[in-house]
């Protein structure tokens, strides 16, 4: 709503303002803040509404170096606007222009202020403070921005800025990757430094996801169990694109005890996030003789077979939600569409006992939309048994 204060800012605007800042004019930051709370007030006309944009697009134009202020404002609205402003800046390519010392205090300004709002961490502001964060980094490092991980690694040290480390090392995974806006060489260069600190990332990450798991072992805890979750759904976002044969073989990152914990957990969420990861390590085409991504995908057959036979176990008495069987189907998918084959060939792998609980979990779906879901189980497996049928009747 717009208040005494708000009504008196406006009031200093003239009519012929609304649509515009007139050149060499300066507007009052409680004008904007003004023109901010009318413009996302739910009573303001929709005619108002957009003389009122047009009026912010003006100021937004003419606003010079004034972000440096507003971004500190007390008001969440222009705060966010002044964000917007310096996204511009970034984007086109100006954030290198400003001096270092004042680039180094707007990094600070805007992590240190995430830090602080990490209780609330899914308001708007601070998820366009990740997004501008994450554009300067995408400009700056690791060159310009040298100690941009060990302030990220400062959020693992208390539980109330976990969340905001995950998400940050999430975004970098993903938008360092796809930096479409960036030349070919920056995103070369970009990929191929995060890939040099990869380790150090997912070991972070499976340290503290052990840490939580045993704690949630003795002690229930919502927030910790969507810690978690992200963390695991970040190991999954690297897990997408790295060089697995070349950084997973390191004996530090022993992923699949975790993954495993993981799977054992009480939380049906986490257990879901951990699927991902090992539909991650089940998805690749072609897996070498001694790999690191043959070991992987074997030891991840197993833990599929588990939840397959823990579903079966306990379907009557645990409500499990849709998201997490779409998951384990797509995850018994894959396997079966891609290396029933190579499983079948494995002595180490019980493939009838993989089968008939196969089949006791598509016998147990009591609603049509989830036995259709399991159905493209048997689709893909179809082909498979003919071509055994055809081997049986040539061996005799």
């Amino acid at each position: 709503s717009i208040d005494d204060s708000d009504h008196c800012a406006l009031s200093s605007l003239t009519n012929t303002e609304w649509f515009g800042v007139r050149r060499g004019g300066m507007v009052t930051e409680a004008q904007v803040v003004a023109l901010l709370n009318a413009l996302y007030a739910d009573g303001t006309p929709p005619q108002q509404r957009s003389e009122i944009q047009s009026q912010l697009e003006g100021i937004r134009k003419e606003s010079g170096d004034r972000w440096k202020e507003w971004v500190q404002s007390s008001s969440d609205y222009l705060k966010f606007f002044a964000l917007n402003i310096l996204f511009d800046l970034i984007s086109k390519g100006r954030w290198l222009t400003q001096p270092p010392e004042e680039r180094g205090h707007v990094k600070h300004y805007l992590f240190s202020t995430l830090k602080s709002m990490a209780n609330s961490a899914n308001s708007f502001v601070s998820r366009k403070m990740v997004t501008v964060l994450i554009a300067i980094a995408k400009v700056e490092w690791p060159e310009e921005w040298c100690d941009l991980l060990p302030m990220i690694n400062t959020c693992f040290e208390t539980a109330g800025t976990m969340m905001l480390g995950i998400t940050l090392l999430v975004q970098m995974s993903e938008e360092f990757i796809s930096a479409q806006e960036q030349t070919s060489k920056r995103r070369d260069e970009l990929k191929s430094s995060l890939t040099k600190v990869v380790p150090d990332i997912l070991q972070r990450l499976l340290f503290l996801l052990k840490q939580m798991i045993d704690h949630l072992k003795q002690h229930a805890s919502d927030d910790l169990a969507r810690v978690a979750v992200a963390a695991m759904g970040c190991i999954s976002s690297y897990l997408s694109w790295i060089p697995r044969d070349k950084i997973l073989k390191s004996p530090s990152l022993n992923l699949m005890p975790v993954l495993g914990e993981c799977l054992r957990s009480s939380s049906v969420q986490l257990r879901t996030e951990s699927l991902g990861v090992v539909h991650e390590l089940c998805s690749v085409q072609y897996l070498s003789p001694s790999s690191v991504s043959l070991v992987l995908f074997e030891e991840s057959t197993h833990l599929i077979l588990g939840q397959l036979e823990d579903y079966v176990a306990t379907h009557t008495s645990v409500s499990y939600p849709a998201t997490y069987l779409k998951q384990l189907v797509l995850c018994v998918h894959t396997v079966v569409s891609t290396h029933m084959s190579r499983l079948h060939g494995d002595p180490a792998f019980p493939v009838l006992r993989f089968l008939e609980v196969t089949l006791q979990f598509s016998l147990c779906q009591d609603e049509l939309a989830s036995f259709e879901e399991v159905l493209s189980i048997w689709g893909a497996l179809v082909p498979w048994i003919e071509e055994q049928a055809t081997n049986c009747t040539t061996r005799q």
